[in-house]
């Protein structure tokens, strides 16, 4: 019960401090009590996230998320970071009983440690899944633990992601695959150099109405360059 009434007041002191950064969370919704959310905020009812959230990025509802969201993200509904693996080759069987020290069954045959179980796609921060910024996705997406999804990708609806995603690219399927890219190899690699999400408030809200036209955009910031 004591146990209880303490975390129920973390979890108001949470839910005060956020208001003030402008941070909205839905009903039902369970954050971990480490994570970090940068402002500007919103997580959809019935949604489990744990991690950090960039500024201005958003969840929908019933996502499961692990890991590290960058800035101006937009998650649709139902998405889901998968944690965990299994060996598929090599070992007579994927049960962990015979690798696990773990118990997950409630026994265990091995004697030691004999296999990963958890992959980091950043091991010194301990994340599982690290998402870049600027990053559509869709709705139903699942993302397996230990993949990068690079600055400005783009993640069709349920897509199964067991592979790094690269920078602004298009990823469709089950497995996903790169079907496009959002814009051309040059034009990528300013934006890359340009990093605009890493630029304050005041300077991305008087560069927004360009924001509608990636030429003009990028012409404004190269004369602005020193």
């Amino acid at each position: 019960m004591l146990g209880s009434l303490k975390q129920l007041v973390k979890w108001w002191k949470f839910a005060l401090r956020g208001r003030s950064r402008g941070i909205r969370i839905g009903r039902g919704c369970e954050i971990g009590f480490r994570s970090e959310l940068e402002g500007g905020n919103r997580i959809l009812d019935d949604t489990t996230f744990s991690g950090r959230l960039g500024y201005g990025s958003y969840l929908g509802e019933r996502c499961r998320i692990s890991g590290s969201i960058g800035r101006f993200c937009s998650i649709s509904a139902e998405v889901a970071t998968i944690p965990g693996r299994h060996p598929t080759t090599g070992f007579v069987s994927t049960h962990p009983a015979f690798y696990s020290l773990k118990g997950q069954a409630g026994f265990t045959y091995a004697k030691a440690q004999l296999f990963e179980e958890y992959a980091y796609a950043d091991a010194e921060k301990g994340y599982g899944v690290v998402i870049g910024h600027d990053v559509l996705i869709s709705h139903g997406v699942r993302i397996l633990e230990g993949m990068t999804v690079g600055d400005g990708a783009i993640l069709a609806a349920g897509s199964l992601v067991r592979s790094d995603v690269e920078p602004y690219a298009i990823y469709a399927g089950v497995p996903a695959r790169k079907i496009g890219q959002r814009f051309d190899d040059d034009t990528i690699r300013e934006l890359l150099e340009l990093r605009w999400w890493d630029r304050d408030l005041p300077w991305i809200e008087a560069h927004a109405p360009l924001f509608t036209d990636i030429q003009a955009f990028l012409a404004a910031c190269r004369k602005e360059a020193p």
